[in-house]
């Protein structure tokens, strides 16, 4: 869902670079537990004392928002003095609300530790104070737990359920553990009490999508452009919704007057050459294809080569032919190959998919997800794409996935090609990795890893190949390069870690 995590971690009070979770320890759960407060009657004493001071409370944490704001934008001295200050009233008056203040401050400034400190005073002092739970929920999305924040931001929401702030944390986590139909309902309800909250819209619209209900989500946007401008990313958001849903000319329109404003929004100009093509205008494609490629950012990865081929093959084809209603978008065909629970399906997108260049980061990304398929066709397919798609500049960054699919892929025809592709890079760390792979039984794979590791290498141990691979030919192979990789390992010890 990373698409709605940042606006969430701002509303939820964190942001900026996150530390790894560390598991929380035996105090800690109980903590944990006592904060969460389940089972506390709504109608106690303790929550009506707490109800007293919420008005007044509110206004306070208003205000203390506004301040730590300019502190955090200033930065240095002023953060400094201003945590000293609110750190320094929280000892000194030990008020609930002075520890939610004290860590909801240092939260934001990334001391987290010392952020739950506070959190956890606070909901001791007073366990009905909402805004505690909050910063709680708030903590433990920062740490990245999940499960732990969906169940203090529901505390909160026990407490208060209006709390907007509250409902937008809880979405999140409940999104964050692939529970995607609470989230809905949950956001549903929020505005069904305020329908003019257009941050927990956007919210929706995103769920909605994740969800792969494109119409409805287009429908909440349409909805939230009634009440406040769109941004450009809302505008580009609903043109994809409507893309997905077929209603291509109302996409086409914002794609159009988005590139009006600015004609360097190579991604629009990249998503109007999807349309057209799809429309049989296949001259009208290629033209805006290549607007997107002059206008591409320096540094953005782009396979460029496939992109300047589909260009050409557009331009081969007549300005205009007649498109096929029956003819899926690459969108539809991404949809089917990630989600679809019918084998036949995801094997029919994947082999259409792995035909088509990398125009688009999606599809590189699909492929990648692909390799995770159970079954070995739709795997083999996706290594294909991959071997022809990839980037070189970028193969480090891939080299961790390949090592792991050639020693543990059960399909022979995937192992096959990871091996054939790291021969191709011809690059000294892809030697011990291939060295633990001399020891595939598969005669096809065997023979692709003797390949590569000539390739890697200077050895060239019988560059002519054995006609047959068999197991007596896979032996004397195999002891060849054993005997070699006994002189020579020195020189690639520095990558045998990476290869273990």
């Amino acid at each position: 869902m990373p698409r709605l995590a940042p606006c969430f971690l701002l509303l939820v009070l964190i942001g900026s670079a996150l530390a790894q979770p560390d598991r929380p320890g035996g105090r800690e759960l109980e903590n944990a537990r006592e904060a969460f407060g389940a089972g506390r009657p709504q109608d106690s004493e303790a929550l009506q004392r707490s109800k007293a001071r919420w008005k007044e409370w509110e206004g306070l944490i208003g205000r203390a928002m506004e301040i730590h704001a300019a502190a955090l934008k200033d930065g240095g001295e002023r953060l400094e003095l201003c945590i000293d200050t609110y750190v320094t009233n929280a000892e000194a008056r030990g008020s609930a609300l002075d520890h939610y203040l004290a860590g909801r401050l240092l939260g934001s400034a990334d001391r987290l530790d010392k952020a739950r400190q506070h959190f956890q005073k606070a909901i001791d002092l007073d366990p009905c104070f909402y805004w505690a739970h909050h910063g709680l929920g708030a903590w433990y999305s920062a740490k990245k737990m999940p499960e732990a924040a969906e169940r203090s931001f529901a505390r909160a929401l026990e407490l208060n359920p209006a709390h907007a702030m509250s409902v937008r944390g809880r979405a999140l986590a409940l999104l964050q553990l692939g529970r995607l139909e609470a989230a809905e309902n949950l956001l549903r309800e929020h505005l069904n009490r305020d329908p003019s909250d257009g941050v927990a819209m956007k919210a929706l619209a995103g769920v909605l999508m994740d969800r792969a209900q494109y119409s409805a989500a287009a429908m909440v946007l349409e909805e939230l452009g009634k009440k406040e401008a769109l941004s450009p990313d809302e505008e580009l958001r609903l043109a994809l919704c409507y893309r997905r849903s077929d209603q291509m000319e109302r996409a086409l329109a914002i794609y159009t007057a988005s590139v009006r404003r600015d004609e360097r929004n190579w991604r629009a100009w990249q998503n109007i050459a999807d349309i057209a093509q799809r429309q049989g205008r296949n001259h009208d494609a290629a033209d805006a294809l290549a607007t997107a490629l002059r206008h591409v950012p320096q540094g953005v990865e782009i396979q460029r080569d496939s992109i300047e081929g589909a260009i050409l093959r557009l331009r081969a084809l007549p300005a205009t032919t007649a498109p096929d209603p029956h003819v899926k978008s690459v969108e539809e065909l991404m949809d089917l190959l990630l989600q679809s629970a019918e084998v036949e399906r995801r094997r029919d997108a994947a082999r259409v998919l792995c035909e088509q260049p990398w125009v688009k980061s999606e599809l590189a990304k699909a492929m990648l997800n692909a390799l995770k398929d159970k079954d070995e066709v739709v795997r083999s397919l996706a290594m294909k794409s991959i071997a022809r798609e990839h980037d070189p500049e970028q193969f480090q960054s891939l080299h961790a996935l390949l090592e792991l699919l050639l020693l543990r892929d059960t399909s022979a025809k995937v192992r096959g090609m990871v091996a054939d592709l790291l021969g191709r890079e011809e690059r000294p760390s892809s030697v011990p990795v291939l060295m633990k792979a001399i020891e595939d039984s598969d005669p096809y794979v065997f023979r692709l890893v003797h390949r590569s590791l000539n390739r890697c290498t200077f050895a060239y141990i019988e560059v002519i190949e054995p006609e047959a691979m068999d197991a007596a030919a896979r032996a004397r192979l195999k002891a060849a390069w054993a005997a070699w990789y006994a002189t020579e390992r020195e020189r690639y010890a520095r990558f045998e870690k990476k290869a273990g």
